[in-house]
């Protein structure tokens, strides 16, 4: 049993995965597509030479690959979600092994990747269980969960929260219709552009809503870190006002712990290196993992965004968890401290759009920590704009791995140069026929 692990910057944020923890499965229509542009015909062989550039490509072990079958994909439901397992048999009286269904980004309409991660801790409901998470023993923090860890090969297994699959047919349909309970922050129609600027740090720029924040944050403190806004928002003992934040955070992830679960940090709407600035209506609170998520955008993107070619936009907005614990200050919200807020977040919108003061009023009292995030990527063709990109994942996302990390920076660079990817799978082929003679 091998552990994959990233190692240094980008992909070395995310999380490490043993090779018997995760399945995946390619769409048979997208692989019959592929098969028949990337090579000149198709057939069994041909498939199985792409399956195997794929896996090469993404790094995914071709021991763990399944083919998409339906008696084995399972689901459940709850709240108008839906969620998807896969059951593995291994026979000679073994127990099956199970497998959730993560999200996964789309090229246009189709989803042409599927990603599972094992889980366990559960009985015969399949929403009872939790994903299995590795952990190494050096790092001792605790994750409350209502299952015992379990110490094997140096790591601690933890059950983590069921994964929100919004590329699931009636998923986003489904939060399109919630959509509107949240409050939001935003980022619409920036271009993505190399940054001169220097960074700032992101705790001392957002330590300026102090004032604003509920008690017992300390006004006169110079750094504000995304932990410690969360940790008094998100919590039982959190005011009154911000209640509901807890019980939504509780709801969405399905769990019953009592605090957000994972390290947070202050995340960019528009990353520093595509142009973004730090000032406060460009940051929110969310999870490592979801910042990792963002990166893997980012750094994609950049390859074709930043090479001067064409005018990409980038339109991000995040659905914040649901509270009413921000103060006003002299008649002003927050967001009133970013005196860029309104002329960044809409460059779209003319001045005196309707739908700003109605963001504005809605966001005013609530914290900004995420609970959603969704990226989109434009092409600007004079007064046209094609909609390359989009990918809609959850701000407290509880893992993101190796994996995921580079399904994910597959879908964008593939979204954004579909030439040039499949110029390089083109090349996996053709080394995997030659070195089994098919060619």
């Amino acid at each position: 049993m091998a552990k994959i692990d990233g190692g240094g910057h980008g992909i070395g944020r995310a999380d490490g995965i043993y090779d018997n923890d995760y399945l995946w499965s390619i769409d048979p229509d997208w692989l019959t597509v592929l098969a028949n542009t990337v090579l000149a015909n198709n057939g069994s062989a041909q498939n199985d030479a792409v399956i195997a550039a794929i896996g090469r490509f993404l790094g995914l072990d071709l021991q763990q690959f399944v083919p998409k079958d339906p008696q084995y994909w399972l689901e459940a439901q709850d709240a108008g979600y839906r969620y998807v397992f896969y059951r593995r048999e291994l026979g000679n009286n073994q127990d099956d092994e199970y497998y959730v269904l993560c999200n996964m980004p789309k090229l246009g309409s189709r989803v042409p990747l599927h990603y599972f991660r094992k889980v366990a801790f559960g009985q015969n409901n399949l929403l009872s269980r939790k994903v299995i998470k590795d952990i190494e023993q050096s790092g001792n923090r605790p994750y409350p969960h209502d299952v015992n860890p379990v110490f094997q090969d140096g790591v601690r297994e933890f059950g983590i929260s069921l994964p929100l699959a919004f590329s699931l047919d009636g998923n986003r349909q489904q939060f399109n219709a919630d959509k509107h309970q949240f409050s939001v922050i935003k980022n619409r129609g920036n271009p993505l552009t190399t940054n001169p600027r220097l960074r700032k740090n992101a705790g001392a720029v957002m330590s300026a809503i102090r004032p604003y924040c509920p008690v017992p944050l300390n006004a006169g403190n110079a750094y504000l870190a995304s932990s410690e806004l969360v940790q008094t928002v998100v919590a039982p003992k959190a005011p009154p006002a911000s209640a509901t934040a807890l019980a939504f955070f509780q709801q969405a992830r399905r769990t019953e712990a009592k605090q957000v679960v994972t390290d947070q940090e202050w995340c960019h709407l528009r990353g520093h290196g595509d142009g973004g600035e730090e000032r406060v209506g460009n940051f929110v609170a969310g999870s490592n993992h979801c910042n990792t998520e963002q990166l893997a955008i980012e750094s994609a993107q950049r390859q074709t965004t930043h090479a001067g070619q064409a005018d990409y936009r980038l339109f991000t907005t995040a659905y914040l968890l649901p509270d009413d614990s921000m103060n006003a200050v002299n008649g002003q919200s927050y967001l009133a401290v970013d005196t860029h807020y309104l002329q960044r977040a809409y460059v779209d919108k003319p001045a005196g759009d309707p739908t700003v003061q109605h963001d504005l009023n809605r966001t005013a009292a609530n914290a900004p920590i995420a609970a959603f995030i969704r990226y989109r990527i434009y092409r600007h063709d004079g007064q046209q704009r094609h909609k390359l990109f989009e990918h809609l994942f959850e701000g407290q996302n509880e893992f993101f791995d190796k994996n995921q990390y580079n399904i994910l920076q597959f879908a964008v660079r593939w979204s954004l140069d579909e030439a040039g990817v499949k110029a390089e799978l083109e090349a996996f082929v053709e080394e995997i026929q030659q070195q089994a003679g098919q060619v």
